[in-house]
């Protein structure tokens, strides 16, 4: 009797503390949209937690340290949230929608950090979307520059996969 109680404790300490449980199950995942900015990331059947959601807010920050290379620009601050963490095991492609009064001969896409750009993207445009890849999270800029101000910067290498533009 002794016996079957200690393995009763022992049994109830384990399912209380989590102790001998597995992480949470990982499901494999074509795409994610955020519907209200129709920000999609696309995973390539990459396997991600259970609980993962797409959360994008358009951020209203002034990016006026930016201006003298950023004609217009949108930004966005991209997140994954969910009951586990998500680390990313392969690049996923980010899609945004272009602005129609932006010029797509001029996009780029800037990731930024403490107010000033980290890294900029080589982008493909289709129709009126915009897309790059990436393996990290945070805010991301999508920028129509000047012809002239392309020389100034790290200019990213834009690929048009439209047929007929």
């Amino acid at each position: 009797m002794k016996k079957k109680i200690i393995t009763l404790l022992l049994i109830i300490t384990i399912v209380l503390t989590g102790c001998g449980s597995k992480d949470e199950p990982e499901i494999k995942v074509e795409s994610l949209t955020d519907k209200k900015t129709r920000v999609s990331i696309i995973f390539n059947d990459q396997k991600i937690p259970k609980s993962t959601k797409l959360d994008v807010t358009q951020v209203a920050t002034d990016y006026s340290n930016l201006n003298d290379i950023i004609e217009k620009y949108v930004a966005y601050d991209i997140k994954l949230v969910g009951d586990s963490d998500v680390e990313l095991k392969e690049n996923v492609i980010v899609s945004l929608e272009i602005p129609v009064d932006f010029n797509r001969r001029n996009l780029v896409v800037y990731s930024i950090d403490n107010n000033s750009i980290k890294d900029t993207y080589d982008v493909e445009i289709s129709k009126d979307k915009v897309r790059f890849e990436t393996n990290k999270f945070g805010i991301y800029v999508l920028a129509q520059v000047t012809p002239d101000d392309s020389k100034k910067i790290d200019s990213p290498r834009v690929n048009s996969i439209d047929e007929k533009e």
